[in-house]
């Protein structure tokens, strides 16, 4: 305490230090420390008398004062701090040696973390690794355990078909010698001369009539002969050949194929050229190799405008190229095909009239959009949706090449590199574009829509289906710019408001109106279709918030007498009190969807069924009982009925409505109250019926089945999946019963087996089965 005061003086301090008294101590502890003298205090004194006496006076004192010149040492033994620190006891100091001790402990303890956390990363590391060794060891195991097992397959295999064939070949043996030469010698001789008596007899007889009849019958004979050739004629022969060829038209390819080889003349009537104007090869598809395709081309090259090659994989690149030796070809069709740049280049050049080009799924680039700009000058149609490796060069060369300027159509869906620079150059070499499809690009945002509403001022149909990034504002470009917009297709997407679809509404030539599961649209967005003169089409499906007032916009509006075709699936709130307004004011509604809207009851069904020119109907999922389903026999014009999902349906429902004569399509999948009673009421009273789906429906048996084997002849779809009561008895009954039937659902029938769906298979049908064809 008494040193702290001291210190804290400052008049000591200053007297101290003006008589060199801590130099001075220095002074005596380094020369103590250096020379280590063995009585210490003697050679303190020593040097005290030296001061006493004046030695020093007039001069400085310093720590390495008492040292000799030649012991000097390199290094100053205590630091200049060391006196106040330990002799005055100065606290400032001490406070500032206590932070720097703070310091080095917290960066010591960082770097100690430091080192731990490298020496964990470091042993995680090693366990990662060892894990994945242990995977490549596991999956190699098991690929080394695979690979045993099919050698061991394999063997056994290979012993049973050898016994087997050895087997065979000693049961061919004992039948070889159980057969004798000789009887099968004699058999021989025995109808030889059996079959040569006969030759002579008719020879003889007929040489008897021909010398009885010579004279007066000659005549006789040779009308007679006329009319049977006439007679035996098929019906088609006898057609002229223009007409014939005209009925041969309708067929595809290989249905074509099948007909040249009944007779003669079908055979001529089918070389006849006109025919291969068009060439369809979809159909054919995976069939179809080099050099079938090269003999059609080389026959009826000079002759073809028209040619489809969707999904032919088997075609060479290399035999495409003979394409080029069709110099009238118009429309090309080469999606999924192995279109290379060098074949487009020789189409262009070869085939100058194409109007029609559709290359979608066959992996253009840049090279390829290059050669399509620059030599078909006449395009005015173009397909590239999904050719993922065009980018923004491929389509700067439009603006270098001023090519395609009579282009119309353009389709870009999938192309995930398509950005507002590609957008714009479109733009403005293709002035008179009036379709552009660009579905399925997430990537589009709000300054790529401007920059395509910008350039593209007279498109009349644009379609943005899961372009999941537009937003109000590229909405209101939309409608700002493209003023003559007829047709807009948008589906997906949670950031437009009822701001931007009311933009769009509002279009003064707007026909078509496709907007789908766009969750934030509301009553009001419907408002600008209060003053629409021109809307024919509507699709609303999936958004949720409307409700009758919205649709009430729409059925208010003068376009509601014009209006065609409406879409509400899935608009939960939608009811009865819509309905009603519907057939009062759409006197031209051809096609309605009101599948799932759970507001719909029978009151609205029965006012629907009051409408004279509706044609298709959708009411899946809806609060319909029998009586709602008993007032659609007064719809005689409905062609398509889907009531999928309606279970409070039974027969006695199905039984009412089965006198809709005009039925083609029907769906009653899933409505788990019909029974076989119900559906055989209703397939005997519709016999045109070519599309019938009653998946799911569990009380369905074979006995149905039968029914529409014996009665609908000209169903073309049937789905019965999911019926457990299902047989192979009732597939044999179809496939006997309905000749044209193109596509069959049986998967989750347990009953079944492959066996009886192969047949159908064998004929050409598309068979969707969970069946295991071991």
């Amino acid at each position: 305490m008494a040193r702290e005061c001291m210190y804290d003086n400052q008049d000591v301090r200053k007297y101290l230090l003006s008589f060199q008294v801590p130099e001075t101590i220095e002074a005596l502890l380094t020369v103590l420390t250096y020379y280590k003298p063995k009585n210490s205090l003697d050679h303190a004194l020593l040097h005290l008398r030296r001061i006493h006496s004046g030695e020093f006076t007039g001069t400085t004192m310093s720590w390495d004062t008492f040292i000799n010149p030649e012991d000097l040492p390199v290094q100053r033994v205590f630091k200049p701090c060391f006196l106040e620190q330990h002799i005055f006891d100065n606290p400032f100091l001490r406070q500032k040696h206590h932070k720097q001790m703070i310091i080095a402990i917290e960066h010591n303890s960082k770097v100690q973390l430091r080192k731990h956390f490298q020496a964990l990363k470091e042993y995680h590391v090693q366990q990662l690794t060892k894990r994945e060794i242990l995977r490549k060891n596991i999956m190699l195991a098991d690929k080394h355990f695979t690979t045993k097992l099919l050698q061991r397959i394999l063997v056994v295999w290979k012993d049973r078909t050898k016994r087997y064939t050895a087997n065979v070949e000693k049961a061919i043996k004992i039948l070889l010698k159980s057969l004798s030469y000789t009887y099968v010698s004699r058999c021989f001789m025995r109808w030889h001369l059996f079959t040569r008596d006969i030759h002579w007899k008719n020879n003889y007889f007929q040489k008897q009539a021909m010398k009885q009849n010579a004279t007066s019958s000659a005549e006789e004979q040779g009308y007679q002969s006329s009319k049977d050739n006439i007679e035996d004629v098929d019906n088609i022969s006898r057609l002229p050949p223009n007409v014939a060829a005209k009925i041969f038209k309708y067929l595809d390819l290989k249905s074509r194929i099948a007909c040249s080889m009944v007779c003669n003349s079908w055979h001529a009537l089918l070389q006849e050229c006109t025919l291969y104007t068009e060439l369809d090869l979809t159909n054919v598809g995976f069939d179809i190799t080099d050099g079938v395709f090269s003999n059609i081309l080389r026959r009826y090259k000079f002759f073809l405008y028209h040619i489809k090659l969707e999904n032919c994989a088997n075609i060479s690149s290399k035999c495409l190229e003979n394409l080029k030796d069709c110099k009238n070809l118009q429309d090309i069709d080469l999606s999924g095909c192995n279109v290379k740049a060098q074949l487009l280049q020789m189409l262009g050049i070869s085939c100058p009239f194409v109007t029609y080009l559709n290359l979608s799924n066959s992996k253009c680039d840049d090279t390829c959009f290059a050669n399509i700009a620059k030599n078909f000058p006449c395009l005015k149609f173009l397909d590239l949706s999904y050719c993922e490796a065009l980018t923004e060069a491929g389509f700067y060369y439009l603006v270098i090449s001023k090519s395609l300027k009579s282009l119309a159509h353009i389709n870009l869906s999938g192309c995930q590199n398509v950005n507002g620079n590609c957008l714009a150059n479109i733009g403005q070499c293709c002035i008179y574009l009036a379709s552009f499809i660009l579905d399925n690009i997430p990537s589009l945002t709000d300054e790529c829509i401007s920059k395509l509403a910008a350039t593209c001022g007279r498109l009349r149909i644009l379609s943005l289906i899961q372009a999941i990034r537009i937003t109000d504002k590229g909405l209101k470009y939309i409608a700002t710019n493209l003023v003559h917009l007829e047709k807009f297709y948008f589906e997906g997407n949670r950031f437009v408001t009822d701001n931007g679809v009311a933009e769009i509404m509002a279009g003064k030539k707007m026909q078509h109106i496709h907007f789908v599961d766009c969750l934030r649209l509301y009553d009001t967005s419907l408002k600008p279709c209060l003053y629409s003169r021109t809307l024919t089409i509507i699709n609303l499906t999936d958004c949720v918030r409307l409700t009758d007032a919205g649709i009430k916009h729409i059925l208010d509006s003068p376009a509601a007498s014009y209006l065609k075709e409406l879409s509400l699936t899935n608009c939960i709130r939608v009811g009865d009190k819509s309905i009603q307004k519907l057939v009062n004011c759409c006197a031209n509604l051809a096609y309605l969807s009101i599948a799932y809207c759970e507001h719909v009851t029978d009151v609205g069904i029965a006012m629907l069924a009051t409408h004279s020119t509706l044609r298709m109907l959708d009411i899946s999922g809806c609060s319909i009982t029998d009586y709602g389903a008993g007032y659609l026999r007064q719809s005689p014009k409905l062609e398509y009925l889907s009531m999928a999902e309606c279970n409070l349906i039974t027969d006695i429902g199905i039984e009412r409505m089965a006198s809709l004569e005009n039925l083609k399509y029907l769906d009653i999948s899933y409505c788990t109250n019909v029974s076989d009673y119900g559906m055989k009421m209703l397939i005997y009273e519709n016999k045109c019926l070519t599309h019938l789906n009653i998946g799911g429906c569990k009380l369905i048996t074979n006995s149905t089945l039968a029914s529409v084997a014996s009665v609908c002849s000209y169903l073309v779809k049937l789905n019965i999946s999911e019926i457990k009561n299902i047989t192979d008895k009732g597939i044999r009954n179809i496939r006997v019963g309905c000749k044209n039937l193109k596509y069959l659902n049986v998967s989750c029938c347990p009953k079944l087996n492959y066996g009886s769906i192969l047949k159908l298979i064998q004929r050409g049908c598309t068979v969707v089965h969970t069946i295991n064809s071991g």
